[in-house]
């Protein structure tokens, strides 16, 4: 959430939006995706638990980071179509592709090297 709301996981059009800082903010948060994500495969031990337990760690992720990005609209301080399609876009732009990766092959590796 704190980077979907700092807005450094959602790509910008405009050539000047990445900096140094932004970029060490952005390896950092993909270095602990997949740090995580490694060592609950290392915690899990077997790699069908390893991956059950990331894909549904990675749903409750979509669904409560949806969820909160779409609250104004539950509380009705804003459209609720348009918090909808807000937090539809924002969720995943930040988490579907590269998250999502990083994720998987941190899991994928934890579990390799403890079996």
């Amino acid at each position: 959430m704190t980077g979907i709301t700092n807005a450094l996981l959602i790509p910008h059009r405009g050539a000047a939006f990445f900096t140094a800082e932004t970029d060490i903010l952005f390896a950092a948060y993909y270095a602990a995706v997949f740090g995580v994500s490694l060592l609950s495969g290392v915690v899990l031990r077997s790699l069908t638990l390893s991956l059950l337990g990331f894909f549904s760690a990675y749903m409750l992720c979509l669904l409560l980071t949806g969820l909160t990005l779409d609250l104004p609209g539950l509380a009705g301080l804003l459209p609720e179509t348009v918090t909808e399609q807000t937090a539809l876009v924002l969720t995943f732009t930040a988490l579907f592709p590269t998250a999502l990766l990083v994720g998987l092959v941190g899991a994928l590796l934890g579990a390799a090297s403890s079996e």
